[in-house]
């Protein structure tokens, strides 16, 4: 029997992302899944602001439906474009980044979010207060990058 099929979806058009997020998967998954990232043609080649959410979600519920294989999937982005009219949409499972992250890190108590795209601080807000755990949100950072920088150079933004 092969292994479930787990399909992430990178909502922008970075293949280099979606390669990092597919490698990733497979480090943390080992054979447990049949893993593969796509991206979802969303025309954007970064997501930093609600406006490209919103434009990327029609995309990546778009990529979903469109992949009878797949058993579940990952939004592979921190904003989670799509995932509430994934959710709603088709009958698989949808794990987002974002509130995958978010829902993690309040599991241990307070924590901070360091992200990218200073437009994206207020939805972020939004989404821990939604999730029930604004209380627990001691910060948002904006680095002083692009997605695109951080792609360019992501030896750079890790040090």
């Amino acid at each position: 029997m092969s292994p479930p099929r787990l399909l992430i979806v990178n909502p922008n058009t970075s293949e280099a992302v979606a390669a990092w997020l597919e490698a990733e998967a497979r480090r943390v998954a080992g054979s447990v899944f049949e893993i593969d990232a796509v991206c979802a043609p969303s025309g954007l080649a970064a997501i930093e602001t609600p406006a490209d959410v919103r434009r990327a979600a029609r995309a990546v519920v778009a990529t979903l439906a469109a992949e009878p294989r797949a058993t579940g999937a990952v939004i592979g982005a921190f904003g989670d474009p799509g995932l509430d009219e994934a959710r709603a949409a088709l009958r698989l499972p949808v794990v987002g980044l974002g509130e995958a992250g978010i829902l993690a890190a309040a599991a241990n108590g307070r924590f901070a979010i360091v992200t990218l795209g200073a437009a994206m601080r207020a939805p972020i807000a939004g989404r821990a207060a939604r999730l029930g755990v604004a209380d627990r949100l001691a910060g948002i950072a904006i680095l002083p990058t692009t997605v695109a920088g951080l792609v360019a150079d992501r030896a750079a933004i890790a040090r």
